[in-house]
């Protein structure tokens, strides 16, 4: 039988486990209201269809509700709580401290992103609108209304911007009559549809004649400084290691990669270089003019033959199309990326994105050029796609703990797929001449692996 002292404690632990679970759902219940763009990312339908708000009162009301909830975290007893609170506690306490650092230095002053956000959310419309156009129809006329509203108080925000954001911003501006017309083919152009398009485009212009007009920012005015990012480091990531100690460790790491890069290349002849090696695989290196095509056949390879292998769980639910990069977004994206279903979306189906610029050029030679640059692009399938960050995120999407869905850190997202990557070798998915070198570690291992390489460095989206 229990004792009282027994007893006492599990009722302590029960009564600050409810309090624990209460403080989630209130903070995250209020934030997804209030921020309705989040809302629909996560796949909840109570935010389609609305912008929100982006002006100082809404930030400093959001700003006070982080405070009070990390005074709420601080009354609650950690001992208490089991093992799965104690990583949800963790992580709100990094995201709030994170997100306060970042209003107290004003990077809503900074950062003219809302052009990106609004570019961003029409088109997580517009794919919907290949399985459900009504939905998405009546999301898209609600989103167009509010633009206006939503862009003239997001330029009221900015008062210094960052010279390398505002040149981000400067590009999303130059591509969204592009969209707009992608919207406009959507709804086939009525007459009522057609004036909030053209009031949307003006918005989107008098939004980035504001911006520019703005003195910018000091250079450097993006740095967090070493006191924030040593505590990000720590709480982020739970490493208990020094800037200092983290550049040792990388410089460590750099000299015992070039030294396998070394013996690698060995086979390839006695002065190789990998720069050249990659560099003479890429010329004589031509998927075709259906780079489109070859990605998607490739990404059903790769993920064929992890089934076959029974490396990895493919959930239930889940689909993956891949896709162009629409043009408006091409300034964006690198060779390829992938953008995630939303958190509590029944429907699990990830975007592979594929940005084949050589469509933007004339001379054969530029296309063949720009087409050369998805060199390898075997390895990117299976790290966008399976078993990828497409695979990672639709198996994280059905974790039993609701909120436990919004946490996310890129680290963990590459550690991931560099895994991935490296599978490709070990199981032989990849039989490429140059990434079956055998190391002095044992086992099979790839050269491109080693290198960490892909012919540009993955955009991995996830709202």
């Amino acid at each position: 039988m229990q004792n009282s002292r027994t007893r006492g404690f599990v009722r302590d632990m029960q009564r600050e486990n409810t309090r624990f679970e209460g403080l989630l759902d209130d903070y995250f219940e209020r934030s997804l209201a209030a921020h309705p763009i989040a809302a629909t990312y996560a796949g909840l339908r109570d935010g389609e269809g609305k912008l929100g708000h982006a002006h100082l009162r809404h930030e400093q009301r959001w700003q006070d509700r982080r405070l009070k909830t990390l005074a709420a975290l601080d009354s609650i007893s950690p001992r208490l709580l089991n093992n799965d609170q104690q990583l949800d506690r963790l992580a709100l306490r990094s995201q709030l401290l994170r997100e306060c650092e970042e209003f107290k230095r004003g990077r809503h002053d900074l950062d003219p992103n809302a052009i990106d956000t609004v570019l961003g959310i029409f088109l997580h419309e517009l794919q919907r609108g290949d399985k459900e156009p009504k939905r998405a129809a009546t999301n898209i006329r609600g989103l167009l209304r509010e633009t206006p509203r939503y862009l003239h108080e997001a330029a009221s925000l900015i008062q210094r911007p960052e010279r390398v954001w505002r040149k981000i911003m400067a590009q999303s501006a130059a591509g969204a009559p592009s969209l707009f017309d992608a919207v406009r083919k959507f709804f086939t152009a009525k007459t009522s549809d057609e004036k909030l398009i053209a009031a949307a485009l003006k918005a989107v212009v008098g939004y980035h004649d504001a911006v520019i007009a703005k003195r910018t920012a000091p250079e450097n005015s993006f740095a967090i400084g070493a006191e924030a990012t040593q505590r990000r480091v720590r709480d982020q990531l739970g490493l208990d290691y020094t800037l200092g100690e983290i550049e040792a460790i990388a410089l460590g790491e750099i000299k015992r990669i070039n030294h396998l890069l070394a013996e690698a290349c060995v086979r390839f002849g006695k002065h190789a270089k990998p720069e050249q090696i990659i560099a003479d695989e890429r010329s004589k290196w031509d998927p075709g003019e259906n780079l489109l095509g070859v990605y998607r056949d490739e990404t059903k390879r790769v993920a064929d033959a992890f089934r076959d292998a029974k490396a990895v769980t493919f959930p239930k639910n889940e689909s993956l199309d891949v896709r162009p990069v629409p043009e408006f977004m091409r300034h964006l994206f690198p060779t390829a990326a992938y953008s995630s279903p939303g958190a509590f979306e029944k429907r699990q189906r990830g975007v592979f994105w594929v940005n084949d610029l050589s469509i933007t050029k004339e001379s054969e030679s530029e296309k063949r050029e720009e087409r050369q640059q998805h060199f390898g692009l075997s390895l990117t399938c299976a790290h966008e796609a399976y078993p990828g960050h497409h695979l990672q995120f639709v198996t994280a999407n059905q974790h039993p703990r609701k909120w436990r869905r919004l946490f996310a850190h890129a680290v963990f997202y590459e550690g991931w797929t560099l895994w991935c990557e490296q599978m490709m070798v070990d199981l032989r998915v990849d039989r490429s001449p140059w990434s079956n070198c055998t190391m002095p570690f044992g086992g099979r291992t790839g050269f491109l692996s080693i290198c960490a390489f892909r012919p540009a460095a993955s955009l991995t989206t996830r709202p």
